[in-house]
Formats: C-alpha cells, sequence, structure tokens
C-alpha cells in the first residue's frame, strides 16, 4: 500500500501545484506548522476530541521553540501523503522504520533519529483468547489458525507480519473492534499499542475472556518527522522543538500536564 501511495504522489502533487510546504509566518514573525496527526485515537497518546499525551509535549516544545502548531486529524497513509506534497508540515509520531529519511527530517537529521529526542517509546503486544493455544516467542507464533488481527493503520505490523509469512486482518480500524473480533472467534490473535488494548481488557465484554502474552510483539520509538522543505526553512526553529521535546518528556513538568489523561 505503501508504493501505491508513492505512485500516486506525483499525480496528486500536480493536481495541488505541489506546495513546497504549508508553514507559514504569523503576522508577528513567529512560524506556524500545521501538523497532521493519525485520526484514530490512542489513550492516552491520542484522543479523538481532545489533545493527549503526544500533542500536549508537541505543544509545550513548540511554545518553547517560540512556533505555533495546530493539528488536523487523519489516517497516517493520507498524512504521509500529506507530509510529501507539502499540504502538511510534518506529523507528530511516525517511525524511522516506516520510510526513514525520505518522507520527513527526523531529529538527528541527515542520520538515523536521537531516541533522546523521541516523542514517545510504546510496546505492541500480542492478545489471545483466554487460554488458547497461540503462542508468541518474539520470534515466531506459534498454533495459529485464524489471521491476526491488527490496526488498518498499522504499517509496522503489516510489515512484520508479512515478513514472517503470517496471515493477517487490517479490517477494523482501533483495539476495540479488534478485541471483539478477537473474543467472536474471528481471528486467533491481535497485535495492538499496549496503552491502547491493556485498559480494555477492563471491561466486562473482554474481562477474563482476553489475554496478553508476556513477549512484546515489537517496540518502536516516535519521532516528530517534519517535512523536509519546512526543516530547510525554518532549521533553527525546529531543531530547538526537537531539543525541547527532548527536555521535556522526562521532565516533571510534563508528567504533571498529562497525570490526568483518561485511559481511554
Amino acid at each position: 500500500m505503501i508504493r501505491a501511495v508513492r505512485r500516486l504522489l506525483p499525480l496528486a502533487c500536480l493536481a495541488l501545484a505541489c506546495r513546497a510546504a504549508a508553514a507559514t509566518l504569523g503576522a508577528d514573525g513567529v512560524p506556524e506548522l500545521s501538523l497532521c496527526i493519525e485520526e484514530n485515537p490512542y489513550p492516552p497518546l491520542i484522543y479523538a476530541d481532545r489533545d493527549g499525551a503526544i500533542p500536549i509535549l508537541i505543544k509545550m516544545a513548540a511554545r518553547e521553540a517560540g512556533v505555533r502548531v495546530q493539528f488536523h486529524r487523519a489516517p497516517y497513509l493520507r498524512c504521509l501523503a500529506e507530509v510529501r506534497s507539502g499540504q502538511a508540515d510534518g506529523y507528530p509520531s511516525t517511525a524511522w522504520a516506516i520510510d526513514g529519511a525520505e518522507a520527513y527530517a527526523f531529529p538527528g537529521h541527515p542520520g538515523p533519529p536521537d531516541p533522546a529526542r523521541a516523542t514517545v517509546t510504546t510496546r505492541m503486544m500480542v492478545y489471545r483468547r483466554t487460554g488458547a493455544a497461540v503462542q508468541w516467542d518474539g520470534k515466531a507464533f506459534g498454533s495459529l489458525a485464524l489471521p491476526v488481527l491488527h490496526d488498518r493503520s498499522g504499517l509496522l505490523v503489516a510489515q512484520r507480519l508479512k515478513a514472517l509469512g503470517v496471515k493477517a486482518d487490517n479490517s477494523a480500524k482501533n483495539a476495540e473492534a479488534n478485541l471483539s473480533k478477537l473474543v467472536a472467534g474471528r481471528g486467533d490473535a491481535v497485535v495492538s499499542f499496549e496503552v491502547a488494548a491493556t485498559p480494555l481488557l477492563r471491561q466486562p465484554r473482554f474481562a477474563g475472556k482476553v489475554e496478553v502474552l508476556p513477549t512484546p510483539f515489537f517496540v518502536e520509538t516516535y519521532y516528530l518527522g517534519i517535512n523536509h522543505a519546512v526543516y530547510a526553512r525554518f532549521r533553527d526553529k525546529v531543531e530547538a522543538m526537537w531539543q525541547a521535546i527532548a527536555r521535556l518528556r522526562p521532565s516533571a513538568e510534563y508528567a504533571a500536564a498529562i497525570r490526568d489523561l483518561p485511559p481511554q
């Protein structure tokens, strides 16, 4: 699917006249960045109707760096296309493993990203029906008869399941829908963000029916990725944002700002 998006982008650029970037200067001379963010909520990191931990961190870092940011929501592949075409200035939580430096400038540009300046590190876990035989040992699945379910925006999950030769189903958009399909017997396992899926297991419809396996499917680090033209134009400001993220993320200030975010 990523290759298909890449093939379509030149045509999209012709249709949209492909601006170099959407970033502008406000009347007061402050850079204003438009960031595309995943529309699928992953509480407490991202919500559908309020700022989650990731947007809060980005906004705090932007204020410290003297930048204004605004967010709009879309599926990840649309966000990726927008960043490539210059309709969006960046994405707040993208992984180097998805597209590397081709689509975004990462902290540490032009080399590999600097984990100290990441926005978040998360675990993807494997969930099965309670007592089922399905296993995951960190290298391979065992006792699979039905597909492994994952979110439709889970590009890294899709890549890694494909590499394992595992049949996958990404027709559902979030952890809640996939856990429901799992309980209904429409898949043998779910791979999902731990922060999104684990709190759902306390709900009556899932409690005692679904369990998490102990070994993560993978652990991944995500970064504020910036459109290359925006980085070239506002390099000092972008670098300042990345540095602010590194300072703020382990700080008591940030911990206080996200302390009361609901789990879902």
